[in-house]
């Protein structure tokens, strides 16, 4: 066939064997793709050193031991100034256990192409951390599982704070992370965010954990994650903690929040984690979803709970829990006790914007005498909402009564009241109720009477209206008495 020559009468360009195409000088893409990853969602920053776990002899095959390879590969990032990026291409990694180290960013291909699998061992976790601060270690794009058959006991991450051994005694993970991570059933606990204790000097702080999903192991001491002593500072984002083999018909919990504990669960110190924040997470399919003891400042922000016999205890003196704008499906149904949000003794929580859908036995419950909420625009799918406890029965002691946050009280009995104890800032109410006999309102304490006599009495079945002021030690005003 012969070769069209440019300028032919026809008007298409012909060529002669000898002839040559014009030479297109084409963008160099090797650098743009040079900065991609495998998954392709996070570019490789420019400068940053990236290592390939292949080129350490790692095989990906899901036979051989891997553990060497890998590590040593992370031990090199560490070394290098600035610290460096860790590939683990497509595969299955078997290893016995690895070592976070600081500066170091394992990645992976994608969290359903790369796997890192446990040998089996009696390694106490597949990822751990050694001593001294550990700052800016993230694990991404990756799955961590046990062996077919899991090592008894063993976490899938085990974040203990240690000191350095130098002065101060330094340790914790810092500013660091997981994103897009899965790990599946160890038979301990997926995550052990294991933080210091009474001297505060290694915290777990600062971390940030993004898409990760946890299914906890079939014992019902497995947690899908376990956070204890010195953490704060920490937001789980879009996150799923399942109880999976446990299911709701099991007595295992998804997420505990707790004290500083021991290596086999006992107390240490009153230490207890704060600040720590759940967004968008979800939370489902075991006896508890989540369990509160002792910290501070723990929301939980539009997330999911479902198919849980018991939705999030605030369990023991909690400080400021906070479930806000959170949605409880077929959560609370556990033979008539179940509960969808609890406040233990000594705990206050908030509870914001709530729906309530499903089957569930109660969707509030605050522990009789000390546990108590604050309760905003909650709603229900049922016509009446089931609550216990809400309403306190405080008892008066040289004329004071302690309503502790809660909104509403009945007082029985036949006290003189001058004195209120509470939780409450300026502006918020309490109502009191007359139970089954009167009792009276006096001046002489913190209760305004204003116009209205002293003693006030307050007949049986009679409600008393009064506002928190902030005008000096008459900081209760009385509203109506109906």
């Amino acid at each position: 066939m012969p070769l069209v020559e440019k300028g032919a009468a026809s008007g298409v360009a012909t060529l002669d064997a000898s002839s040559k195409l014009p030479f297109i000088q084409l963008p160099d893409l090797s650098v743009l793709y040079a900065q991609r990853t495998e998954n392709g969602e996070k570019p490789v920053g420019k400068g940053e050193l990236v290592i390939n776990v292949r080129d350490y002899g790692a095989k990906g095959d899901g036979q051989t031991d891997d553990t060497g390879a890998i590590q040593r590969a992370i031990d090199e990032a560490n070394a290098a100034a600035g610290g460096g990026v860790i590939l683990l291409p497509r595969g299955k990694y078997s290893v016995t256990t690895l070592c976070a180290r600081p500066f170091v960013t394992v990645r992976g291909a994608g969290r359903y192409r790369t796997s890192i699998i446990s040998r089996p061992s009696a390694a106490t976790s597949l990822i751990y951390f050694p001593p001294g601060m550990v700052q800016s270690f993230y694990l991404e794009d990756l799955v961590l599982a046990p062996g077919p058959t899991p090592n008894p006991g063993q976490h899938g991450i085990y974040a203990r704070a240690e000191g350095d051994g130098q002065t101060p005694n330094q340790g914790g993970w810092w500013y660091g992370g997981l994103r897009r991570v899965r790990i599946n059933r160890f038979d301990g606990h997926g995550i052990w965010l294991r933080g210091g204790g009474a001297d505060h000097l290694r915290p777990h702080q600062f971390l940030t954990f993004e898409g990760i999903e946890i299914f906890a192991g079939i014992p019902a001491s497995a947690r899908s994650l376990l956070v204890t002593g010195h953490v704060g500072q920490t937001i789980f984002t879009g996150c799923q903690f399942d109880g999976n083999d446990q299911g709701i018909a099991g007595n295992g919990t998804c997420v505990e929040i707790r004290r500083e504990l021991s290596d086999v669960g006992t107390s240490m110190s009153d230490v207890a984690p704060y600040a720590l924040e759940f967004l968008n997470c979800t939370i489902q399919a075991n006896a508890l979803g989540a369990r509160i003891e002792r910290a501070s400042g723990v929301k939980f922000d539009n997330c999911w709970f479902e198919d849980l016999k018991n939705g999030v205890v605030f369990d023991t003196s909690v400080e400021m829990g906070t479930v806000e704008g959170c949605n409880f499906s077929d959560t609370g149904s556990d033979g008539g006790i179940g509960y969808a949000i609890k406040s233990g003794a000594g705990s206050f929580v908030m509870a914001l914007g709530n729906r309530f859908a499903g089957t569930y036995d109660r969707a509030l419950v605050a522990e009789s005498t000390s546990g108590s909420f604050s309760l905003k625009g909650n709603r229900s799918n049922h016509p009446a909402m089931a609550t216990s406890g809400l309403t306190k029965q405080p008892v008066a002691v040289n004329g004071t009564i302690d309503v502790l946050g809660s909104n509403t009280a009945i007082i029985s009995g036949s006290p003189a009241v001058s004195t209120i104890a509470s939780r409450h800032a300026p502006g918020e109410p309490i109502y009191l109720r007359a139970w089954l006999t009167s009792f009276s309102l006096v001046a002489g304490g913190n209760i305004s009477l204003g116009n209205m006599p002293s003693p006030l009495n307050v007949p049986s079945g009679s409600l008393v209206t009064l506002v928190r002021m902030d005008l000096g030690v008459l900081n209760w005003a009385v509203v109506s008495v109906t």
